[in-house]
């Protein structure tokens, strides 16, 4: 195959993941364009890290962002933070996928604000580079 096909058949790919909706790169383990989905309130992406990484992310997320955790829980599945800010609620879903990666959901609110959970995102992502 020459370079002119090869080169010709990756961005065919890289495209065709892009409008399937696999948008974010990853480099160095983390993603670095955000890719969201948006369920129920929940604002939801998947990071190329292990679950017990991601987890302590998300903890210390929730200590840098002024957040009192009032619950926390981790098994070989998933994990659960529940923590407020105020008067706000904040819900941390964690499971774990193969190949080393975690979903994480966050809902901000008890409606689920979209911006906030976004932040927590941007937050934990700064901190699993860091």
């Amino acid at each position: 195959m020459t370079l002119k096909k090869s080169l010709g058949l990756i961005v065919s790919v890289i495209v065709g993941l892009q409008l399937y909706g696999c948008g974010s790169m990853k480099v160095g383990g983390v993603a670095t364009e955000a890719t969201y989905a948006y369920e129920d309130g929940w604002v939801s992406q998947t990071y190329q890290t292990s679950l017990n990484g991601t987890y302590e992310a998300c903890l210390e997320t929730a200590r840098q962002m002024g957040m009192t955790v009032t619950s926390k829980s981790l098994d070989a599945m998933g994990a659960e933070i529940k923590a407020v800010k105020g008067e706000q609620f904040f819900g941390f879903k964690l499971m774990e996928k193969p190949m080393n990666m975690t979903t994480l959901g966050v809902q901000a609110g008890d409606k689920g604000s979209r911006d906030a959970a976004k932040a927590v995102h941007e937050s934990v992502a700064k901190s699993l580079t860091s």
